[in-house]
């Protein structure tokens, strides 16, 4: 590879889009990003994949690095597909927080496979990728029966600037009720539904399903030899660099986002629970991953109310209150989590000042971190990446909850690029570089606070 050989990294998550432009030696030389939308609409709540595509191609063909991009991959978040057929979306791509699909969920329950098959849970409206197929069958017969390809939503996206459909394995492996880990073959549910001969072959994250059309290149201002990567679902791309640094290692990541979702390599099946939102992904290297997860961004945005904090420090703030008997119990969101079937409430809520509410989701997120790291039975290092790792006061509550677990942020807050990145040429990158969080005084009382957190759960 020369200097110029630049991977662009199209990262579509729940709430943000992000173009980044990645340099051989692994460096974010450029991004743009903008927030996602959605549809609420007929016929369905659904995802707005022509603003997407306008959004990428504006900004594709605006950027400066266009000669020098020898390759794109797709990074994007779980339980979505597209229905294509030769020209395009059958039907519009589902919004997984569509409660509609909960109407065919007694139906569905009978047909899925155990969660011992496919250490896949059943979760609320549409975070199964099975659910929405279920659903959409049952109310939109004669469009799905046009369906030529189910695409996983990474897929779709490669498919629009290749014209040639695959799957891949993270994404047909996070909680989609279609995949058997353990046997690395198709769901009874997908075999028995006939959807598993719409799903076009599976190949590795590594693989370039081809060339750009030539059309689109012309487009976006691109060559017409850059290679475009099959797409990988974004929580694995966080633990690509991960797992080519530390082989045969255990240690969890913690991505960080609209979802905490705790990663464990090296914990094992057994302590995988399927009503506390337990699920297994399966990494780029076909290896099953004990997850575990909670909607943390969203919870985090719950309980601080977009309150801007005071003048004192977050970190006071934190002290003051693991000693006030002020507790964030779960949960505040619907979309699943170790303690879906339980409303949210503040404990003590009408002595909590308005200004401390950023400190209370803090330690919230941290002690329900903490809570599904237990629940994994996590052991090695904890390395946190992604948008709370720009929340100090979330790792040093952390660290301070795990007593023998040295924890680590990344210094690259980009890990599912780098991830996706790494995809387009494999082998070619230096350790994440990590730093390590340091017990902070202000955090000494965070032990004794969990631990009465944990009896009022109970």
């Amino acid at each position: 590879m020369t200097s110029t050989d630049i991977v662009a990294v199209f990262d579509i998550g729940k709430t943000n889009l992000k173009l980044s432009f990645v340099a051989p030696d692994g460096a974010v030389i450029g991004s743009a990003s903008t927030a996602n939308k959605t549809i609420a609409g007929a016929p369905y709540p659904h995802f707005d994949v022509g603003y997407i595509w306008n959004w990428f191609s504006q900004t594709m063909a605006g950027s400066e690095f266009g000669a020098n991009i020898r390759a794109i991959n797709m990074a994007t978040h779980g339980a979505a597909a597209a229905l294509v057929d030769n020209e395009g979306l059958v039907l519009p791509v589902l919004d997984y927080e569509c409660p509609v699909v909960e109407e065919t969920s007694d139906a569905y329950e009978i047909v899925r496979d155990d969660f011992a098959e496919t250490l896949s849970p059943l979760l609320p409206n549409g975070l199964n990728l099975g659910k929405q197929l279920f659903w959409l069958q049952k109310n939109f017969p004669e469009k799905f029966s046009q369906t030529r390809h189910i695409l996983l939503y990474p897929q779709y996206w490669s498919w629009r600037l290749t014209g040639v459909p695959v799957s891949e394995i993270t994404s047909l492996g996070c909680h989609t009720d279609l995949w058997l880990p353990g046997k690395g073959e198709y769901s009874s549910l997908a075999v028995n539904q006939g959807w598993d001969r719409l799903l076009p072959k599976i190949v590795p994250a590594t693989q370039s399903p081809g060339t750009i059309l030539p059309a689109i290149a012309a487009q976006l201002g691109l060559s017409r030899k850059t290679k475009i990567f099959a797409g990988l679902h974004d929580s694995n791309a966080s633990l690509v660099p991960h797992l080519i640094a530390r082989p045969n290692e255990s240690f969890t990541v913690v991505s960080t986002g609209t979802w905490i979702i705790s990663m464990a390599i090296g914990s094992t099946e057994s302590h995988m629970r399927e009503g506390r939102d337990m699920l297994a992904n399966v990494n780029f290297l076909g290896e099953t991953v004990p997850c575990m997860r909670f909607m943390g961004g969203r919870e985090f945005a719950e309980i601080s109310a977009n309150v801007t904090p005071g003048k004192e420090n977050l970190g006071d703030q934190i002290a003051a209150l693991t000693t006030s008997g002020i507790f964030p119990l779960p949960s505040f969101t619907d979309q699943g989590g170790p303690f879906q079937d339980r409303a949210g409430r503040i404990l003590g809520e009408s002595n909590l000042r308005p200004e401390s509410r950023q400190a209370l989701a803090v330690i919230y997120c941290a002690l329900m971190t903490d809570y599904c790291l237990d629940c994994l039975e996590a052991s090695g290092d904890i390395i946190v990446e992604g948008s709370f790792v720009r929340t100090p006061a979330y790792v040093q509550c952390l660290a301070a909850l795990r007593d023998n677990q040295p924890v680590y942020v990344s210094r690259d807050t980009t890990g599912t690029v780098s991830g996706a990145a790494l995809m387009a040429r494999i082998g070619s990158s230096s350790p994440p570089q990590l730093k390590q969080i340091s017990k902070d005084r202000a955090q000494l009382h965070m032990p004794d606070y969990r631990d009465k957190w944990r009896r009022l759960l109970m």
